[in-house]
């Protein structure tokens, strides 16, 4: 067993009613090893943001529940590269280097329908940006830089126009009271609560391809359609697929030239299979040799189970490609298992060795060790020897699809 691998996520920090409960959490960016903000580059700031509340992996769901605030330049507006994110919960801020052009105003018209707030960031009392005020359902104020006293009937009349004020950066008990008496009922500063930080795993966009599509791919109503569409999001997974789809290990008898091609020559299971196969590959820094060991360990639990007519060879197959996805994502496997929902019986096999794919898949890697002696005791002589044939011939079948997926593609 390894520990957990903790990267920081982001920081967040609380938005408090006028009853000093949550209403919602602002989440900010934090650089990988730095618990203050780093930003050199805005937008890159705000990806990686957005990519870490999207796909990384925490224990610490508290916001799930609450609104979620992230601030995003003009470039990340307009790119909307943040609609993965769940749009009723999300609050986007808007900054202050954006103008209310005919691009700005459409995108923001845009995701409202499709159910994202907005907030104006450092409100700046003027009317250069009075347009994006007509969009904005919330309204910060940095009560540091412009002291509240100074603008009450400004501040009364963006509350009379229904905007919700926010008060930002409230550092004492005496800008607290000050914002209050002026009739402000959303706070947040150093004084309520600093932002805390947030750590987990970032996962990169290679390894959260992977996970959904071994979510997806695990489903028992798992469409072709939804397969074929997150795939083409990733060119080099497509080129590769085809590679591999048309390696002399597979038999086909005519080259495949698409996908769909594929799931009628092949069937959706065994598409399923390359698919995650590929997906881990890509998202892993280990020698493909590594790989070799894991598709001839996958390739004897499915041949073994063929040979014993086990129910569902594709399970033993998958147990035996699944088995070091902790290796692969530099995670428990239990912590794997929480994010991709498996049936019970690979869960089993997985985690503990158990069950009928479980025995096979220890036995198999006893095979691959040379654990003879142990092989004596869990199999009979018969069975020992039909795994190793199975292990012979899975090994010679794995180097050739690795060569194909090394190989450039014929034209």
């Amino acid at each position: 067993m390894f520990e957990q691998p903790q990267d920081i996520l982001l920081a967040r920090q609380p938005i408090f009613d006028d009853q000093l409960k949550i209403h919602g959490y602002e989440l900010l960016y934090r650089a990988r090893a730095e618990q203050r903000a780093s930003i050199d580059n805005p937008d890159q700031a705000t990806s990686e943001l957005l990519l870490n509340i999207c796909t990384g992996l925490s224990d610490d769901e508290l916001y799930d529940e609450y609104p979620m605030f992230f601030n995003v330049s003009r470039n990340i507006l307009l790119s909307e590269s943040f609609t993965s994110v769940t749009p009723n919960r999300a609050v986007i801020e808007l900054g202050a280097d954006i103008v209310a052009d005919e691009k700005v105003v459409g995108t923001i018209y845009r995701l409202k329908k499709m159910g994202f707030e907005f907030a104006i960031d450092g409100y700046a009392f003027n009317r250069s940006n009075s347009q994006l005020l007509k969009m904005a359902k919330y309204v910060k104020i940095d009560v540091l830089s412009h002291n509240p006293a100074l603008y009450q009937e400004q501040i009364r009349r963006l509350m009379a126009d229904g905007k919700t004020v926010i008060a930002s950066k409230v550092e004492d008990l005496q800008i607290y009271s000050v914002c209050e008496h002026l009739g402000i009922k959303y706070f947040q500063g150093f004084f309520l609560e600093k932002p805390k930080i947030i750590q987990g795993k970032r996962i990169s966009s290679n390894e959260s391809l992977a996970l959904q599509l071994i979510t997806e791919l695990q489903k028992a109503d798992a469409s072709f359609e939804k397969v074929s569409y997150m795939v083409s999001q990733d060119p080099k997974l497509s080129f590769q697929l085809l590679k591999i789809l048309n390696s002399p290990a597979q038999g086909l008898k005519r080259e495949v030239s698409s996908l769909k091609q594929a799931v009628v020559f092949l069937g959706l299971n065994t598409l399923k299979k390359w698919v995650v196969l590929i997906s881990l590959v890509n998202s892993c820094s280990a020698p493909m040799s590594f790989f070799n060991v894991l598709l001839a360990r996958a390739r004897t639990c499915e041949l073994y189970a063929l040979e014993k007519d086990l129910r569902d060879p594709d399970q033993f197959f998958t147990a035996g490609l699944f088995s070091a996805i902790d290796t692969v994502l530099s995670l428990e496997m239990s912590y794997i298992l929480e994010q991709i929902k498996l049936p019970t019986t690979l869960e089993a096999a997985l985690l503990h060795k158990a069950g009928e794919v479980g025995e096979v898949l220890d036995r198999t890697i006893m095979m691959e060790k040379a654990k003879w002696s142990e092989l004596v005791e869990v199999g009979s002589w018969y069975d020992n020897f039909l795994l190793s044939t199975c292990y012979k011939d899975s090994v010679m079948w794995a180097n050739e699809l690795m060569r194909s997926l090394a190989s450039p593609m014929k034209s």
